[in-house]
């Protein structure tokens, strides 16, 4: 059975019937791209019984030795495609077989393949003066009142609500505004979201920033402001726009290399882990926290615990201090 367009179309549907969400379908998509490309480049037309371990051993060389887009805030940590990448590649193809055993009684057993787990799981957060200094370092590079606004409420709205980058872009002005949203994340979970009073104070000085000409066009961005995204874009390219996920990462990109932080990055996804750390530190129990996180599973939730070098330190003095 060759892998055609509709058999990958037809794979995306059968995820879509068991309660993905879009977005996990838009990554199955890519990433199962990604191998397809991969295979007609070397191997040419690809049937689902060409997918063997051999082929899957093989690709996954080729994954470790990928570097990483040069856009990518990652490019500048090890080159190479993020471990999480190349997991999400090879879990793809996974999903792959297990719709083609399923549907079809073709190709590898699904459960035969590995996914290559990622070692030493780090939570890259930042502490709260780190914020306030993410906030300056904005304030010294975005020299109109329009950029400057829209960066310092993407900060504030993922430091103070734990979103993912999706569901950021995604949100609309009568969702900050109203002063609490309930959002669908990951697997379909719901989840309620608070806004803050200087959250909604941001919005508004970002909301009246736009009433004056956008400095890289000199247009007025037209907007009915209930209705519209909270995140635009302000550039010739989808001005008035959704703001993309790339614009995002070249503005953290460009405040990681202003703020150097060692062993530090500044990413959305750092941002959501600063939330839980906060809530953690004011001592917020775990099941609330899984809650306002999203989290279907407690465990994951737990990763959060983490307890830092100085909280040791002085555990260890309160100890052993008097020896």
């Amino acid at each position: 059975m060759k892998v055609t367009t509709e058999l990958f179309l037809e794979y995306l549907n059968f995820y879509k019937n068991r309660n993905k969400s879009d977005r996990t379908i838009s990554i199955l998509k890519q990433n199962f791209s990604k191998f397809i490309k991969y295979t007609h480049y070397y191997h040419g037309e690809l049937e689902v019984k060409d997918i063997t371990q051999k082929l899957i051993e093989e690709y996954r060389t080729e994954l470790a030795e990928t570097l990483a887009p040069k856009q990518s805030i990652y490019y500048g940590k090890n080159r190479f495609l993020s471990p999480k990448t190349v997991q999400m590649r090879i879990q793809a193809v996974k999903n792959f077989l297990h719709f083609t055993n399923y549907i079809y009684n073709e190709g590898l057993d699904y459960r035969t393949i590995d996914i290559p787990k990622i070692k030493n799981f780090h939570i890259n957060f930042l502490e709260e003066d780190e914020i306030q200094k993410l906030l300056e370092i904005i304030n010294q590079i975005e020299v109109s009142l329009i950029g400057r606004a829209r960066s310092k409420l993407l900060v504030v709205l993922g430091y103070t609500t734990g979103l993912r980058l999706s569901e950021l872009l995604n949100l609309q002005v009568s969702d900050v505004l109203g002063g609490k949203k309930i959002i669908k994340g990951k697997g379909g979970k719901e989840r309620l979201i608070f806004f803050t009073p200087k959250t909604q104070t941001i919005l508004k000085e970002y909301l009246h920033a736009l009433q004056e000409p956008s400095p890289q066009t000199g247009r007025v961005i037209e907007r009915k402001v209930v209705e519209e995204w909270v995140f635009i874009s302000h550039n010739a390219y989808n001005f008035g726009g959704q703001l993309s996920k790339e614009s995002v990462c070249g503005l953290f990109k460009k405040y990681n290399e202003k703020l150097n932080l060692p062993g530090k990055r500044i990413t959305c996804h750092s941002l959501r882990h600063s939330f839980a750390t906060r809530l953690l530190d004011k001592n917020i129990n775990l099941r609330e926290i899984q809650e306002l996180m999203g989290h279907e599973d407690l465990k994951t939730t737990e990763r959060y615990t983490h307890i830092r070098s100085n909280q040791l330190e002085s555990a260890h003095n309160q100890a052993f201090g008097d020896f």
